[in-house]
């Protein structure tokens, strides 16, 4: 495991290297619940009626991750997109309202960068204001030196980059990164 973290002028990044696509987005996950809800991590998370969102691009990942973590993956919800490949923030607004009304508790969203399924101000306003965890799963190749602090979009939470051996996750919040390396 390596542990980075990237200053300039723009904020701190802090970043882990796991072992793959899927692993990165388990770990996404589990730090999302445990920051929305704390006690799951003694109690468990099966009573939260938690819901989970993704895009087709990388809802089989999240499915994978959902069920690992202990949320199942009946709480996973694939997301469609439109013909640009780009998912709908007023679509997931909807299915967000849905969940509430249903006294589900939506807790995280993830999509694919750069198979441009993320309009990405939308979304990100959306997932602020109902505080859900945004994470950006990179399908495509960064190298170590060409890591920056804009590589992680600042308005995701989490950011997966995909090299060949291994994930990079990138986490806008210290105490997201803190967390996060409970489980490393």
């Amino acid at each position: 495991m390596a542990v980075h973290s990237v200053e300039n002028e723009s904020p701190v990044i802090y970043g882990i290297e796991r072992p793959g696509a899927l692993a990165a987005i388990i770990l996404s996950l589990a730090v999302a619940r445990d920051q929305a809800f704390p006690e799951s991590r003694r109690e468990g998370s099966v009573r939260l009626e938690i819901t989970v969102f993704a895009s087709q691009d990388v809802h089989i990942l999240v499915r994978e991750a959902a069920q690992v973590c202990g949320i199942g993956t009946k709480a996973v919800h694939c997301l469609p997109v439109d013909h640009h490949g780009r998912l709908d923030a007023a679509g997931f607004e909807q299915a967000l309202t849905d969940d509430h009304d249903n006294s589900r508790h939506p807790l995280f969203v993830a999509v694919g960068e750069y198979t441009g399924s993320a309009d990405a101000v939308a979304l990100a306003m959306v997932c602020r204001l109902r505080r859900i965890w945004l994470h950006i799963h990179h399908a495509g190749y960064v190298s170590q030196d060409k890591m920056t602090p804009t590589s992680s979009p600042s308005y995701a939470d989490s950011t997966s980059v995909i090299e060949p051996t291994r994930t990079l996750v990138l986490f806008q919040r210290k105490a997201a990164y803190t967390a996060a390396l409970s489980f490393v």
